[in-house]
């Protein structure tokens, strides 16, 4: 697995500090480690990854966002978070990643969208009702 060290990337956080919930801390856990591993694998060197948590009303949004490669919604829009899909050949991608994060994030009674470019990076934005 990559670390943002090994390719000098910076990660920006900017998380509200009362932001309180109740939610399952392993499936948020496993949430959180694909999608970030996903934005450090495919930032480039020097690149940049973004994570957003606040809460507006009765919402809890949380924002991942990468200045990395990006994926190609236009062609993969209705497969991004299918089974065994894969949009860059990586050795490593099973395909399974956003698959299961989104199994998990609807199983927390939650939402998840992606924006994408190409070469422009993406972002993958999680809401929860309180």
């Amino acid at each position: 697995s990559v670390s943002a060290m090994q390719k000098n990337i910076t990660l920006h956080k900017e998380i509200d500090p009362k932001l309180h919930g109740y939610f399952d801390i392993d499936m948020v856990t496993t949430v959180f480690r694909n999608l970030i591993s996903n934005a450090l694998k495919f930032t480039n060197q020097n690149g940049d990854i973004y994570i957003k948590a606040k809460e507006t009303g009765d919402m809890f949004t949380v924002e991942i966002k990468d200045n990395g490669i990006g994926i190609d919604l236009v062609r993969n829009k209705d497969k991004i978070f299918g089974l065994y899909q894969r949009f860059h050949n990586y050795p490593d991608s099973k395909g399974l990643g956003l698959y299961l994060v989104k199994s998990q994030v609807e199983s927390m009674g939650g939402s998840i969208s992606v924006e994408s470019k190409v070469d422009k990076g993406t972002t993958f934005t999680l809401s929860f009702t309180k």
